[in-house]
């Protein structure tokens, strides 16, 4: 089916693992795959300016996730963050 995107429990228990390990702070990083299934989470640091309702990963962290899913055999499917002071949905921002 075009256009849908699934992601392995084992990657969705670890998401939800970070989010909970700094439940103050905005987690984030990439999400890789091949054939529009997630198979690798690449977690990243939050370099925001204030990590309580904001998150950025820093230039050279994102070239160097870029490379090591490439080096994988992966594509990037995705980026992610958690909303640790806020409604769980995509923000203005976001979208």
């Amino acid at each position: 089916m075009p256009g849908v995107i699934q992601i392995l429990h084992e990657i969705l228990r670890a998401l939800l693992d970070q989010a909970r390990r700094e439940p103050l702070k905005e987690c984030c990083g990439l999400l890789a795959g091949r054939g529009g299934v997630i198979t690798r989470a690449f977690q990243a640091t939050n370099a925001a300016d204030v990590t309580t309702k904001a998150y950025e990963i820093a230039p050279h962290e994102l070239f160097r996730l870029m490379r090591e899913i490439r080096a994988a055999g992966l594509e990037l499917l995705g980026i992610y963050h958690s909303h640790p002071a806020c409604e769980n949905w995509p923000s203005a921002r976001d979208i």
